[in-house]
């Protein structure tokens, strides 16, 4: 187990409160830098300070024959702040002139720890002078910034602030004037109130001599509608005549057109209905005609129909009985007895069609070449 690790069962204490007193020599100044101590950079991780935590505690520890107790207090201090001050010590070593006061101890008294000859640590301490260069200049340029902001701050009161007076002086003025309109209003108020008054009673007379007018007018206006209404009476009973007689005699003309309408559509009628039965006997004698032609010509069939019958079946008896008397061949040349069978009821029920035919041409053919 390490001197440096927690035991077993038991929690790690809490991280005291950063503190840059660690850093700082008997005066009170800041003169070590963690990472030189170490020498390791400010980005390395826990596990590379705990590392060279050890590593230099094995040569200063009081301890050791080599130890140093000044040494030892540096290590751990500059380990400890690494591992559980980091952020608070960057924050510290950002504030102004700390990162160039460390540079400037570290030169002018450096620790025994390591060496301005070191390359890494000059390296180092280059690049920290660097960062206190840039960090002084934008802080510069900063302050530049917020004092310019300042100035604009100020004059832009300054302006606000004469801006305000004149709305203040502006202000007074508008409550005089309306103190004085206030008068004014209550003044011209009386003023209308007694010519309301006035106007009330003259508004009155208007009234009573309107209402009298009025009535005389609407009286004429009766009169004259009476009248109108009786005019416009006779003059519907006349147009109502007018309109009779009108009618009377467009009646009279219609009831003529339609009796000659009647008499040409009855004349028409009849002309063609004349004329549809001279064509309807015409094409029932064609019918007719047709029909008897058509009935020879199946009579005609029929007969020949029958005689090809007879004359197939005549036919085939003889084939048939020679095929008895002498038939020697092989049964794969012999006529099949259904279709033969099929073929000879046909004719002999006389039911002559395509299909016996063709059976019939099929069996002559085939089997009685």
């Amino acid at each position: 187990m390490s001197a440096y690790s927690v035991p077993a069962g038991e929690e790690e204490p809490p991280a005291p409160p950063f503190e840059s007193s660690a850093l700082e020599d008997d005066a009170g100044r800041a003169r070590w830098i963690p990472e030189l101590l170490l020498g390791v950079p400010m980005s390395a991780p826990a596990d590379v300070v705990r590392s060279a935590r050890r590593r230099l505690q094995r040569l200063h520890h009081p301890d050791r024959p080599t130890g140093n107790a000044e040494a030892s207090r540096l290590i751990n201090a500059a380990a400890d702040i690494l591992l559980e001050h980091r952020a608070a010590y960057e924050e510290w070593l950002c504030s102004e002139g700390v990162a160039l006061q460390l540079v400037r101890a570290s030169v002018v008294a450096p620790s025994p720890l390591f060496s301005l000859a070191d390359e890494q640590t000059r390296a180092t301490l280059a690049k920290l002078l660097d960062q206190c260069v840039d960090r002084e200049t934008r802080m510069t340029h900063q302050q530049q910034l917020h004092s310019q902001t300042i100035r604009d701050l100020q004059r832009a009161t300054s302006q606000a602030e004469r801006r305000l007076r004149r709305a203040n002086e502006a202000a007074r003025d508008f409550r005089h004037q309306l103190a004085e309109a206030t008068l004014q209003l209550g003044q011209q108020q009386e003023a209308n109130d007694a010519l309301q008054a006035q106007l009330a009673v003259v508004q009155g007379r208007l009234e009573e001599q309107t209402a009298v007018a009025l009535a005389g007018q609407l009286a004429e206006l009766r009169a004259s509608e009476h009248a109108a209404a009786v005019r416009a009476a006779r003059a519907e009973a006349a147009a109502e005549a007018a309109a009779r007689a009108e009618a009377a005699a467009e009646a009279a003309t219609a009831r003529s057109e339609a009796a000659e309408m009647v008499a040409a559509a009855r004349a028409e009628a009849a002309a063609e209905a004349a004329t549809v039965r001279s064509e309807a006997a015409a094409m029932v004698a064609a019918a007719r005609a047709e029909a008897a032609t058509a009935r020879s010509e199946a009579a005609a069939m029929v007969a020949a129909a029958r005689a090809e019958a007879a004359e197939m079946v005549a036919a085939a008896r003889a084939e048939a009985a020679a095929a008895r008397d002498g038939a020697t061949g092989a049964a794969a040349d012999a006529a099949p007895p259904t279709l033969v069978r099929q073929c000879l009821e046909a004719i002999g029920e006389s039911r002559i069609n395509s299909v016996i035919r063709r059976k019939a041409v099929y069996l002559l053919g085939r089997f009685y070449k």
